[in-house]
């Protein structure tokens, strides 16, 4: 969840949570937050959209992805953003529930 303490009138709404849900009310929202269905931005100006791909099967933001061993693509897509970064915040669940993880640059390397 974003939000900030400012008391700066520029300020107010940044960075602010996005939140994916299936209509604009109070248990959508909620519903779409306990999903994982949601990002932090630093503005309303900001899209994104993400997939993560395994053999023939995708999964959005929030969604699970069965991998059944196979290697995993992810695509981030951001608009809205003159200059800046992002930092992912991935959930990889191994056998047994272990978690692991290994990022790739975009030519295939590991950092």
């Amino acid at each position: 969840m974003g939000g900030s303490d400012t008391h700066l009138s520029d300020q107010i709404g940044t960075p602010q949570t996005v939140v994916w849900a299936e209509e604009l009310g109070a248990e959508a929202i909620l519903a779409g937050l306990r999903a994982g269905r949601c990002w932090i931005a630093g503005s309303a100006t900001i899209d994104l959209a993400v997939t993560a791909r395994a053999g023939d099967r995708t999964a959005g933001v929030g969604e699970g992805l069965l991998t059944e061993g196979e290697p995993v693509a992810v695509e981030i897509e951001v608009h809205g953003v003159a200059t800046g970064s992002i930092g992912p915040a991935v959930d990889v669940r191994g056998p047994g529930g272990g978690a692991s993880a290994r990022k790739r640059s975009r030519n295939g390397s590991t950092p």
